[in-house]
């Protein structure tokens, strides 16, 4: 693939965190994410400190659901809740993963 005269390649570095709930798998997932972002915040906010506007943060939220659990596959999510997310990352993604239990 030729790349244009106005493209430039981007060669950078990424970091990946993986942060998983404390809380226990039967509690509502509103929980969970109270959980994260407490966990969260602290690390996101020194990061933007130390590296300003040379970053782009973003979270993914991956939800695992039973299907013995909910047939629909849906589940209710606070907007509330990511709203804590959204005022402190530049994306958010929410990920559902049914598997059987």
């Amino acid at each position: 693939m030729k790349l244009l005269k106005e493209q430039k390649p981007f060669i950078g570095k990424t970091a990946c965190w993986r942060i998983e709930s404390t809380i226990a798998n039967d509690k509502p997932v509103d929980l969970h994410l109270k959980s994260l972002y407490r966990r969260t915040a602290k690390n996101i906010a020194r990061a933007r400190q130390e590296f300003g506007d040379r970053i782009r943060i973003a979270v993914n939220i991956g939800i695992f659901f039973g299907l013995s659990t909910t047939v629909r596959g849906m589940i209710k999510v606070s907007a509330f809740r990511l709203k804590d997310f959204v005022d402190i990352v530049d994306a958010v993604e929410i990920s559902a993963y049914p598997y059987s239990e």
